[in-house]
């Protein structure tokens, strides 16, 4: 289910966007990567926790969500965004150089966890999950976006959002969470 709705859009999204559109045509990206990363952890949490073997608490899971590194930082950016707050610089710089880091390492983790052998025991799985990801959900929302009216960097932008692939945090939020890792790994390799 997870890799179904969750795309790669942090690290996609805004270079689709600026190489296609151009550098500065990214607002509208920015603003949907911001409301779209929180919405993401919240509704991993909640399959997570409802889809596990054990009959979920609403506290426990609300806890999960109130602790989610990401739910924290995408508050913290928008805070941060809507009050002009900056970082003193030493620190913003050492937070841009781990950022920079954080997609190539995450991938270098995930190949070392990957597991070939694996992979027969998920086929069906693995079929329905990408199929649906790069296919159904693009054909989806992409259909409905021109239908609307979305033309130029704003259709870009649905692009980046609705098709790109399964997002590498799936793997992580499989793993923190108990669940499928193993499969969340195959569904973005």
């Amino acid at each position: 289910i997870q890799s179904v709705y969750r795309s790669n859009i942090i690290v996609l999204g805004i270079p689709i966007v600026n190489e296609l559109c151009g550098e500065g045509n990214g607002g509208l990206m920015s603003i949907i990567i911001a409301l779209v990363i929180p919405m993401y952890n919240i509704i991993s949490i909640f399959i997570f926790a409802f889809m596990g073997e054990d009959k979920p608490k609403i506290s426990a899971t609300l806890l999960k969500i109130a602790k989610n590194p990401l739910i924290i930082g995408s508050l913290l950016g928008i805070l941060f965004i809507t009050t002009g707050l900056k970082l003193p610089y030493i620190l913003e710089k050492s937070v841009s150089s781990v950022a920079s880091v954080s997609t190539p390492l995450a991938l270098i983790v995930l190949g070392g966890f990957f597991d070939f052998k694996k992979l027969s025991g998920n086929v069906k799985q693995l079929v329905f999950s990408i199929s649906a990801r790069l296919v159904f959900v693009p054909l989806i929302f992409l259909g409905t976006a021109v239908l609307l009216g979305f033309r130029d960097s704003d259709l870009i932008t649905m692009l980046a959002t609705f098709c790109s692939p399964s997002a590498v945090t799936s793997f992580t939020m499989a793993k923190q969470m108990g669940a499928d890792a193993d499969l969340a790994a195959q569904t973005v390799v």
